[in-house]
């Protein structure tokens, strides 16, 4: 399995002294497991509130297993105080380790250590060893994101394994991808087969609001022609009653005029029989007087000529009974037909098909009725 290379040391060096976690006051920080053996090494460090350095505080660089702080050192450097440090403060600093100064590649272990002035180990790093840069190379630690140096050959094995993996996810991926090309292919046909559906909807339903336009259209005019015929209607209705008015005007006068006549008739219908009574009695009388006297001739005939001229009366009286009668009678014919026509008339004109021809014959009526009862009138006057 393709790992970071790790550090393994002994239980002495497990038990590396002066650990941070129990009593240091000076920590390390970002220290690799591994430098090259050609670069210079740069050593920070933050120093903590429980110490007060100095100008004659150091770090050096140890072998893991060292017994004497100052005496079995490889190389060190003076720690100078930090310019932002304030007492009771942390503080950061950092020192650089010149690379011709470091152990070669020699396998052992080391790690820096923080003295101070008065000899006391104030801190200590985690063990690193020195190794030929050709075998190694720097990447950035995803965990710690830290600089740290690891095997080129785990380093390779490690992205070729990444490259694998993510060819694998990949292929993964691409499967998924053809997967749900095809879905969406398939989506894409169901999609355009509803399309062509609902176009072809769209079209009818388009033809069939052009039709119920056109209908509407045909509906409207015919509902327009409606009005019109409504509105004549009405007016033809309006005339109809105006005519019924004046022809109900004209028979109930002509109705008067007919009691008139009728009177008239009857006063000389009265007059005739008189005239029937005095004749009788005349008759009666000259044949009473030829019996009682020759003598009586001349009377006789004055009343013969009385007679005559009364029977010439009568006559006259009779003639103009029976004349009277049959204009009674055709008055009345002609009344009944007047009537009829308004009827007629009436019917023909609530229906919208009366015509000019059946207005002059109505009129032509109405006149000869009014010629026949100035006419009778002329008479019995």
């Amino acid at each position: 399995m393709e790992k970071i290379l790790k550090i393994t040391f002994n239980s002495m060096e497990l038990e590396a002294r002066y650990d941070r976690a129990e009593f240091a006051t000076v920590v390390f920080q970002n220290i690799s497991k591994v430098y090259p053996t050609d670069v210079n090494i740069k050593c920070k460090y933050r120093i903590t509130a429980d110490i007060v350095p100095t100008a004659w505080d150091w770090v050096a660089l140890y072998k893991v297993g060292w017994m004497n702080p100052t005496e079995d050192y490889v190389y060190y450097e003076l720690a100078p105080r930090p310019k932002d440090y304030e007492i009771g403060k942390e503080s950061e600093a950092c020192i650089l380790f010149p690379s011709h100064r470091m152990p070669g590649d020699d396998g052992k272990f080391y790690q820096f250590c923080y003295v101070s002035s008065t000899g006391q180990i104030c801190g200590a790093s985690p063990p690193f060893q020195f190794q030929n840069p050709s075998d190694y190379v720097e990447v950035v630690d995803p965990d710690s994101n830290m600089l740290v140096i690891q095997s080129r050959i785990v380093y390779l094995q490690e992205n070729l394994k990444a490259t694998e993996s993510e060819k694998n996810k990949l292929l993964l991926a691409q499967k998924m991808l053809v997967k749900e090309h095809d879905r969406l292919a398939n989506h894409l046909k169901e999609t355009k087969q509803e399309l062509s559906a609902l176009q072809t909807e769209n079209d009818e339903l388009k033809n069939k609001l052009k039709q119920d336009k056109n209908h509407i259209l045909t509906l409207n005019k015919e509902a327009s022609d409606m009005i019109l015929i409504q509105e004549e209607q009405r007016a033809r209705i309006k005339f109809v009653l105006k005519e019924k008015k004046i022809l109900e005007t004209r028979v109930k006068m002509l109705n008067r005029e007919l009691t008139t006549l009728q009177s008239t008739l009857m006063k000389y219908q009265s007059q005739k029989d008189d005239l029937e009574g005095q004749k009788k009695s005349l008759e009666e009388e000259v044949t009473m007087y030829k019996k009682q006297s020759a003598s009586s001739e001349s009377a006789a005939k004055l009343y013969d000529k009385q007679v005559q001229e009364l029977q010439v009366m009568i006559a006259e009286k009779d003639d103009a009974v029976k004349h009277l009668q049959e204009k009674i009678g055709k008055l009345t014919l002609d009344m009944q037909l007047v009537r009829d026509s308004y009827q007629t008339e009436d019917f023909h004109y609530m229906n919208g098909s009366s015509s000019d021809v059946g207005r002059k014959a109505k009129k032509n009526r109405e006149q000869t009725f009014a010629s026949s009862i100035l006419e009778a009138a002329v008479i019995l006057f």
